[in-house]
């Protein structure tokens, strides 16, 4: 008998040295993380460079910018100004907000526009960023964290982990959201940051199908609570001029074409004027557009159901290869004209997209901006009609 409460004894014993072991290697293998998400919970600023790859929605080509950010936060860690300077081959921006007002600057141009808007969070940082996201699994649902094998990036030896802030299967398929972090071990400061997601997509109501988002940042020279915040550092310089945002009409039927000409990627020659004696469908609209998008279909249907009558022609923002890049991807069945900013201008076609039926005789026909649901039937309309 007492052989047996001995025996009984040791296993109560050994049980609970188990359950206590495993709690604190439990405790323990998140302990980085938690050190990590602590350091960043009391915020009065931050300010960081990062190295940006984003890709586009709808192909395979990737954005890559430069971005330099001052960050100030007040006692609830709620965004209360920011500074955001943002470069790319295709832009040279900066984003000011005040806690009042937002300054869109256009370097370039030395240009702005205002915009009255309370933006009070940050994606990363501060109240509702993804890091506190991580604090509050970390405390209430730890399976939503995956701690992954420590990593070198850029000489820094970093812990490294996955967040799935969403996650289902819907017909079979995967949909989710996850969030990947590594840090310095040693002074806590984020190295790199990335979010892969994948799921249905729409726009205004119409569905654009399966999308996957994949974007990095990369961190560098990050400084927490070293800046002091002057309103005076949050106006656009005195040298830039307030750009007015005018609303410029389209052109009407029976306006003259514009002039332009031009090569198409194909390296084909396009010159408006030889529009005369054909008729013409324009096309103009930038690829990361969800309307162009939906538009390309009921493009390419105009091209199926009306053949050499009419001769259909792209007008894409965009530079040659990132173009090329889009066209991979998207199966278009007619010729587009990159780098075509100027020629937009000349229809007012500030946006995306745009299209404008122009006659034999050189003249507008018909225009229309923006995607909707009767856009096919109503360029097959003015099409017949323009052909009668």
């Amino acid at each position: 008998m007492k052989r047996f409460i001995s025996i009984v004894a040791l296993t109560i014993g050994l049980f609970l040295f188990c359950s206590i072991n495993v709690h604190s290697q439990e405790a323990d293998k998140f302990s980085e993380i938690k050190a990590f998400v602590d350091k960043w919970k009391d915020l009065k600023s931050v300010s960081y460079d990062a190295e940006m790859e984003d890709k586009n929605l709808f192909s395979d080509d990737t954005i890559r910018s430069f971005e330099r950010s001052e960050l100030f936060f007040d006692s609830t860690n709620m965004l209360i100004a920011s500074k955001e300077i943002n470069i790319s081959e295709d832009w040279n921006l900066t984003n000011l907000y005040n806690g009042e007002k937002t300054y869109f600057i256009d370097n370039d141009k030395m240009s702005y526009t205002i915009a009255k808007r309370n933006r009070t969070t940050h994606k990363i940082f501060g109240h509702s960023g993804i890091i506190d996201s991580i604090s509050f699994y970390l405390f209430n649902n730890k399976n939503k964290i995956e701690i992954m094998a420590d990593t070198l990036i850029h000489g820094f030896k970093c812990s490294y982990f996955k967040f799935i802030s969403y996650e289902v299967i819907k017909n079979g398929e995967k949909f989710y959201t996850y969030y990947f972090f590594a840090f310095d071990k040693n002074s806590y400061d984020p190295i790199l940051y990335q979010e892969i997601s994948r799921g249905q997509a729409s726009a205004k109501g119409y569905s654009l199908g399966v999308i996957n988002v994949f974007s990095k940042t990369w961190f560098k020279n990050v400084n927490r609570n070293n800046l002091n915040y002057e309103i005076s550092n949050f106006s656009p310089p005195s040298t830039a001029r307030i750009e007015e945002v005018e609303v410029r009409e389209l052109l009407k039927k029976g306006d003259e074409n514009p002039k332009w000409e031009t090569r198409s990627l194909d390296g084909d020659i396009f010159n408006s004027a030889d529009f005369k004696g054909k008729y013409s469908l324009l096309f103009l609209s930038v690829t990361d557009c969800p309307a162009n998008q939906l538009s390309v279909k009921v493009i390419n249907n105009m091209v199926d159901r009306f053949g050499k009558r009419i001769q259909v022609i792209g007008i894409y923002d965009e530079m040659d290869e990132r173009l090329r890049n889009y066209i991979k991807s998207n199966h278009l069945k007619f010729p587009v004209i990159a780098n075509g900013k100027i020629i937009k201008s000349k229809y007012n076609a500030t946006g995306s997209p745009y299209y404008y039926l122009i006659d034999k005789d050189g003249k507008i026909f018909f225009s229309q901006s923006g995607y909707n649901e009767d856009l096919e039937g109503e360029l097959i309309k003015n099409i017949e009609e323009m052909d009668r």
